[in-house]
């Protein structure tokens, strides 16, 4: 499998290492990145992710099209 351009998202508040997303959640205020170190807590009181990286959605926004294009190249590289 080839290499992507760009490997690392680094926005204004967080580095994400782009292979450690698992998945991606949008609320009202912005997007939580779920990786594979985010833990899942099925407590007594509500179902939630423990630690998240929590995006604005201004930073979310920039995100998602780094993900997207990130994916894409993935995808294509891997087709080779």
């Amino acid at each position: 499998m080839g290499k992507v351009t760009e490997s690392i998202f680094d926005g204004k508040t967080h580095i994400i290492p782009m292979a450690d997303v698992q998945h991606i959640e949008k609320f009202e205020k912005g997007y939580e990145v779920i990786t594979k170190h985010t833990k899942w807590n099925d407590g007594y009181d509500r179902d939630c992710w423990e630690n998240p990286i929590t995006l604005d959605l201004e930073e979310g926004k920039e995100f998602l099209k780094a993900w997207c294009h990130y994916r894409h190249e993935l995808d294509m590289k891997g087709g080779e």
